[in-house]
């Protein structure tokens, strides 16, 4: 059993500056559709971006994901409102996954944890 963390950090203000200037073509690049359907504030979608990367950082040499592999890696939100990483790929390495999310004022962040077999 191998337990990785990740962790990112996202200024608000830059991911907004971001979204100007790359418009949808960003957005489409980035997020699924469920993604762009559950999160309609830039602040939640630099969170949920945040988390993607915070995956990446957990598992990219374990599952050679890098950036750029946005869409293979969705956060989704539960009924409940808690966010869920769903991998589109890997799934039978890892036995258990954990994603938290939080923004305050001008910076979004996100922690993973994942115990792989």
């Amino acid at each position: 059993m191998d337990i990785k963390v990740g962790c990112d950090l996202v200024h608000i203000g830059h991911f907004k500056q971001s979204m100007k200037r790359g418009g949808r073509g960003f957005l489409y690049k980035i997020f699924t559709q469920a993604e762009l359907a559950g999160a309609s504030k830039p602040e939640n979608l630099a969170g949920i971006f945040a988390a993607k990367e915070a995956v990446i950082k957990a598992l990219g040499k374990v599952l050679k994901l890098k950036a750029g592999d946005w869409k293979k890696i969705e956060i989704i939100k539960k009924r409940n409102g808690r966010p869920e990483v769903q991998l589109h790929e890997f799934n039978d390495k890892i036995l258990s996954r954990d994603v938290s999310i939080s923004h305050d004022k001008e910076y979004a962040m996100a922690v993973v944890v994942f115990i792989l077999t």
